[in-house]
């Protein structure tokens, strides 16, 4: 634990060089892979099919159907105003 405090002070801040998100994506993307032979291959149409859903949820509105995280209930005691509704898109 001695050397947490001596790579702190060489450089900078965790969030500067943190590699947590780098690794996650990382995460997502190993188990895209299905060929040994051709691994790009099968990276290339992951993305590529992640990219279109994406595509298909943003120019038909369709970011609750098409989900992949399991559905959010309702809070008891939430306050929604109508003139707030179209952050739902942006934050779900």
């Amino acid at each position: 634990l001695l050397h947490i405090t001596l790579s702190i002070r060489a450089a900078g801040p965790v969030w500067c060089y943190w590699a947590f998100a780098m690794e996650r994506y990382c995460g997502m993307l190993q188990p895209a892979i299905h060929s040994r032979c051709f691994p790009y291959a099968s990276l290339d149409h992951h993305i590529t099919k992640v990219a279109q859903i994406t595509q298909i949820k943003i120019i038909y509105n369709a970011h609750t159907e098409l989900s992949l995280k399991p559905p959010q209930g309702t809070v008891a005691g939430l306050f929604r105003d109508l003139s707030c509704m179209w952050l739902d898109n942006l934050l779900y």
